[in-house]
C-alpha cells in the first residue's frame, strides 16, 4: 500500500524540524503540528500535480480551521483562484520544501518566500503598472497604462538554460516572457534566448524586464 501524504509529511517534520515541532498523524490527508514556540496547526497533505479551486475548496470544507495546505509533489502547477481562496481563509499553501520556515511563522498563511514578495513590490510600484494579477504559481497577468497587457513567467534561477526555458513552456504555455530576478544569475545562454525567440518569448533579465515595461511588446 502506497504511503499517504499525511504520513509523508509527518516523516519530513520529524526528520528535520522534529527540535520545535512534534507531528501527529490524524488520518491520511491531516496532520496536526504541536508548535514549541507557536499553537498548533493542522495542516492538510496532498499529492497533487495540479491545485484547483476545487481541491483547496474540498479541503477547507473537510478541515476547519485549516493552516495550511502542504503539497508533497515537487513542482506543482498552483491556478491563480487558489491563491484567492486561500487567502481570504486564512490558509497557507506551498510545497513541503519550504515547510520548516513556514511552521515558524505564527500565522502560516502570513508566509512569502523573500524573493516572491521582492518580484511583487517591484512590478507593483513600477510606474507603469497599473495592476498586477496572479494567473497561477508562477505566472503573473501585469495591467500596464497605455499600453498592451503582458504576462510573465518570473524565477530567480542562477543559470538560465534551453532546457529551464523548454519545460517552462511545456508547463506553462500562455507566457509572453521568461523573467530572472537573480541579481547573481549568469548570463543567458544564447541558447536559451534562441528557444525563447523560436517559441515567440522574450527571455529577459530583471533589468532588461523592468525597461521593457515601458514599451509595446509584440
Amino acid at each position: 500500500m502506497a504511503e499517504s501524504s499525511a504520513r509523508r509529511v509527518v516523516r519530513r517534520i520529524e526528520a528535520y524540524w522534529s527540535d520545535t515541532n512534534r507531528p501527529e498523524l490524524v488520518d491520511d490527508t491531516l496532520v496536526l503540528v504541536h508548535r514549541r514556540d507557536h499553537p498548533a496547526v493542522r495542516i492538510a497533505c496532498v499529492m497533487e500535480p495540479v491545485v484547483t479551486g476545487e481541491i483547496v475548496t474540498e479541503l477547507m470544507a473537510r478541515y476547519p480551521r485549516l493552516a495550511y495546505i502542504a503539497n508533497i509533489h515537487q513542482r506543482p502547477r498552483v491556478l491563480g483562484v487558489v491563491f484567492g481562496l486561500c487567502a481570504a481563509a486564512g490558509v497557507g499553501i506551498g510545497t513541503t520544501q519550504r515547510l520548516g520556515t513556514v511552521l515558524s511563522e505564527e500565522v502560516m498563511a502570513d508566509y512569502v518566500h523573500r524573493e516572491t514578495r521582492y518580484q511583487e513590490r517591484a512590478i507593483r510600484q513600477h510606474r507603469q503598472v497599473e495592476a498586477l494579477e496572479r494567473v497561477d504559481d508562477s505566472c503573473y497577468r501585469i495591467l500596464r497604462y497605455d499600453l498592451n497587457p503582458v504576462v510573465v513567467f518570473l524565477d530567480y534561477v542562477y543559470e538560465l538554460s534551453a532546457d529551464e526555458i523548454r519545460r517552462a513552456i511545456d508547463k506553462y504555455p500562455y507566457f509572453d516572457a521568461y523573467v530572472t530576478s537573480n541579481q547573481y544569475a549568469l548570463a543567458i545562454s544564447p541558447q536559451a534566448r534562441d528557444v525563447g525567440v523560436r517559441a515567440g518569448r522574450h527571455i529577459l533579465h530583471w533589468g532588461e524586464f523592468m525597461d521593457h515595461l515601458t514599451v509595446p511588446w509584440e
